[in-house]
Parts: C-alpha cells; structure tokens; sequence
C-alpha cells in the first residue's frame, strides 16, 4: 500500500504530550490507500479486513482506489456503489474515517482509460466534445514582396501571426482569414507566418482548463 498523509486536528482542550505521541487517538492514526488491486470486491472481504486493519496494522481509515482492469465490480456500476455503502457503514462502526479518492487508476480524469484502470474511456464517452485539447502551430517562411494565400488547417483558429524574421517585428494577421483562407499582401523582407490552431487532442481525459468541463468530471465521480 501507498500511504496517504492526511492531516488530523487537535481535539478542543488537547494538548501535545509524550504519551498522547505514543499512544494517539484512531484519528491520528494512517490512513493508507487502499488498493481494490485486479480482483472482484465482496462484502465479506471489505469487513473482514477492515477490522483486521483496524486491529492488527493501526490504520485509522483508508482512500479507496480501485486498480487494474479485473477489479470487479464496475467503476460507478450500482454493485461498485453498493460496496462503498459496505465500507461507510463498516467504517462508522469501526470508527474509521475515509478519504474519497477520486479516480479509477492514474492521473485523474478519465474515469478509468488511462494507466491501471480498465481502458474504458467512460468520461470521453458521455461528454465527446469535453476532452483535452491541444494548441497546434503550422509555419512557413516567405521572402516578400508577394500574395500570400493558404489554407487554414482543422480545429478552432486562436490567431495567425507573421513575424519579421530580422527583426522579429510580430503582425496580428487574424482578421486577414476570410472563408477558411489567409490571404494577406506579404510586405517586403523575409517573414514567418504562423497558424495557431485548437484541436481535439485524441487523450480522454477531461479537460482540466474548462470549468465547466471539469465540474461535469466531478459531478461524474466524486459526486456520484
């Protein structure tokens, strides 16, 4: 297990002493994540050994984290939910306290297609259009002076630049994009004319710079 370090507040009216370091309260006890590591999760297992770990490790409470692409039973299926009831209801019994950990294997925001989890894009799947975008840049060199007309590539136009090359003097040629197409009188010198383009970027994770995006990730999991 990887421990999680969290944080325990002094109860009113405690204080620090050599005894309260040697003998804590359950609530300043680890709480590990703890790892529903490729197998099938039942209700006989999450009390056995949440009273086991209690007892015989010390623990004084846990982040669930489901892990590799046999844990069973689905990520966010009503059995999965029904075993997190297993470990609230064991936990207040046991007085333990849980940590909500927020994803199905790692980094957070697929709900379980990247790395140790099962490879099932379920955020991409529900919200398509809500995934990470990349910012993309075409350029090409030109010697003016010249027409210059040229395509603009797929995605959503963020802006179009030509930059002097020897003096790096920068010209906003945005508005000079009319039906999908640059066209811009190329003054004279040598000049570097860029493209800047957001494109879906194929990863299915949320987009993490959307707000919006990010609350429906979170209405998704953590509020679920």
């Amino acid at each position: 297990m990887t421990l999680l370090c969290l944080s325990a507040e002094v109860s009113k009216g405690q204080t620090f002493s050599k005894e309260l370091f040697m003998n804590p309260p359950i609530n300043y006890w680890p709480r590990p994540l703890w790892f529903w590591n490729n197998i099938s999760v039942t209700g006989e297992g999450i009390v056995r050994q949440m009273q086991a770990f209690r007892d015989q490790c010390g623990y004084g409470g846990f982040g669930i984290v489901p892990f590799m692409e046999n844990f069973k039973p689905e990520y966010l299926s009503d059995d999965y939910f029904r075993m997190y009831g297993i470990v609230l209801a064991e936990a207040k019994k046991l007085d333990l306290t849980m940590s909500l950990y927020d994803e199905y294997g790692f980094p957070s925001g697929s709900a379980g297609a990247f790395s140790n989890g099962d490879g099932i894009p379920r955020f991409q799947l529900k919200f398509p259009e809500q995934t990470i975008k990349r910012l993309d840049k075409v350029e090409e060199e030109v010697s003016g002076p010249l027409y210059y007309e040229k395509k603009i590539p797929a995605g959503k136009l963020m802006g179009v630049v030509a930059m002097d090359i020897i003096s790096m003097r920068r010209i906003d040629l945005t508005n000079k994009v009319l039906d999908g197409f640059l066209k811009w009188k190329v003054p004279l010198g040598k000049w570097k004319i860029m493209i800047f383009s957001c494109v879906e970027d194929g990863n299915p994770g949320v987009d993490y710079l959307c707000p919006e995006y990010v609350r429906n990730f979170i209405e998704m999991t953590h509020e679920a």
